[in-house]
């Protein structure tokens, strides 16, 4: 039975062997079939890994780049509006609210009261018509926005709700004092000033012109830090594809311009309340940023 089972890579065996055989490997490994089977898997899987990696910035890029889209369309929107109300303002609503105080500080003034002209201030103002739903969809829809840029959105849209309706008031109430139809027992001065006439009073275009010149600074305040805010997220998504892509990334950015006159824009403090609610909390991951592990 000696010598029936030869050693195999110098070891003896009571069987058959189960070692292998190394110079049977050494010649499968150098099989040409052998070596193109492993390259393949190699290749394969490399070539999935770096498929995957570009999907992945190309997805990325895809998110990034709309959202700068939208933010440009977004910050568009938001200008028309505030420039909308910045032209009322100059154009109507300052001067008409300040003659208007001014006449009826004369007339309470005055002991025994004068007769006002009866057209005096009694310019209709239109409606205005900024692209309210276009900028609902941009900023609430299309974007992820922080809260402070959310909470202006929904303030501008709000506003212009309430101006529009104040403007419509008022022109119906110019209606009014023009063609005379006055509550019996009043003059015009008392309609339109408001003042008290035998117990009664009738503080409807009082009221009107208040609420006028309020909600237009409402919406110049409001649609100036929705500007501001979307300035502020069109800046961070600029610097973050610069970072990861390179190449010139194009924002449109909000500048106020040099012919505005001081006071024109409310003064925050009037809205310390508002922007005190403008709590962001911890600073989270954008949702763009999840796509960058």
């Amino acid at each position: 039975m000696a010598g029936l089972w030869e050693p195999v890579n110098g070891v003896y065996t009571a069987s058959a062997s189960w070692l292998p055989n190394l110079q049977l490997l050494e010649k499968w490994g150098s099989s040409p079939l052998l070596i193109a089977v492993v390259g393949g898997l190699l290749g394969a899987g490399f070539g999935a890994w770096a498929a995957g990696r570009i999907a992945k910035r190309s997805k990325q890029h895809d998110a990034i780049t709309t959202e700068i889209r939208g933010t440009n369309l977004a910050m568009l929107l938001a200008q028309q509006a505030f420039n909308l109300a910045l032209g009322l303002k100059i154009s109507a609503v300052k001067p008409l609210t300040e003659a208007y105080a001014k006449a009826r500080r004369e007339y309470q003034d005055t002991a025994n009261g004068r007769r006002v002209s009866e057209t005096q201030n009694l310019q209709k103002i239109s409606p205005i018509n900024p692209p309210v739903d276009e900028l609902r969809t941009a900023t609430l829809e299309k974007l992820t926005l922080e809260g402070p840029a959310i909470r202006a959105a929904l303030a501008v849209i709000e506003t212009v709700h309430h101006l529009n309706r104040t403007l419509t008031m008022r022109n119906e109430l110019v209606d009014t004092l023009l063609h005379d139809q006055l509550p019996r027992g009043m003059a015009f001065e008392h309609m339109y000033f408001g003042i008290e006439k035998d117990g009664h009073c009738h503080e409807g275009y009082s009221d009107a012109m208040r609420d006028m010149g309020r909600f237009t600074d409402d919406l110049l305040f409001f649609s100036y830090t929705l500007c501001q805010e979307l300035d502020k997220h069109g800046v961070a998504l600029r610097a973050r594809c610069k970072k990861l892509f390179r190449g010139e990334v194009s924002i449109l950015r909000f500048r106020l311009a040099d012919d505005v006159a001081e006071g024109m824009i409310p003064d925050a403090e009037a809205y310390k309340l508002w922007l005190a609610r403008l709590q962001t909390g911890a600073s989270s991951k954008k949702w763009w940023r999840f796509w960058h592990r």
